[in-house]
């Protein structure tokens, strides 16, 4: 880590404690879950590497050609853009990153292939979504796109574990001072 928020942060915050949320029924949180562009991108996704799974690079990346192929089939508008590496686009490197985290695909001997024990994951939207949360924290890097700079990762990067919590917390409807910018923050716009 470069000098994380937890290194630099001159007036150190107590741990956020959320008040309680109440939680649709049980019902209403499948169905939501199986509605989620996020899940049946990673179920797409999944699908589409197959049974024998998709050939990849000398350098561990989808051939250009697969890459826009799957950009088409789960909607992320890059299949447009034209780009000399799977690597150029950065929603597909997202899911692909979020699939292998999740363990439903997996890359061995040069080829990208689908993990058999996750079908069962795959079959449940709710389960798949719950853990595709659980694992956000870890896809800083991915989330936060490198940009060229002198440093080796952007700053988001590496504090995305750090700033997550704040950056959600709006979604629970509660107003409290930001621990990254320690002004009231009722929304992502204040805490720029």
């Amino acid at each position: 880590m470069h000098g994380g928020i937890g290194e630099e942060r001159a007036f150190p915050q107590p741990p956020v404690s959320l008040p309680p949320v109440s939680l649709p029924p049980a019902s209403e949180l499948a169905e939501a879950a199986a509605r989620s562009r996020t899940v049946q991108r990673l179920i797409t996704l999944t699908d589409w590497v197959g049974k024998d799974g998709r050939a990849l690079t000398d350098a561990g990346n989808l051939r250009v050609a697969d890459a826009l192929e799957v950009s088409a089939l789960l909607g992320t508008g890059e299949d447009r853009l034209t780009v000399r590496s799977a690597t150029d686009l950065p929603q597909l490197n997202l899911l692909l990153a979020w699939a292998r985290k999740l363990r439903l695909t997996r890359i061995s001997k040069g080829r990208l292939l689908r993990v058999a024990k996750a079908a069962l994951l795959l079959r449940d939207p709710e389960a798949l979504w719950r853990r595709a949360f659980e694992v956000l924290p870890e896809l800083g890097q991915v989330v936060t796109m490198p940009v060229a700079t002198w440093r080796p990762e952007p700053v988001p990067a590496e504090v995305f574990d750090e700033i997550l919590p704040d950056v959600l917390t709006p979604c629970t409807g509660w107003t409290r001072s930001c621990r990254t910018c320690s002004t009231p923050c009722t929304g992502w716009t204040r805490c720029r």
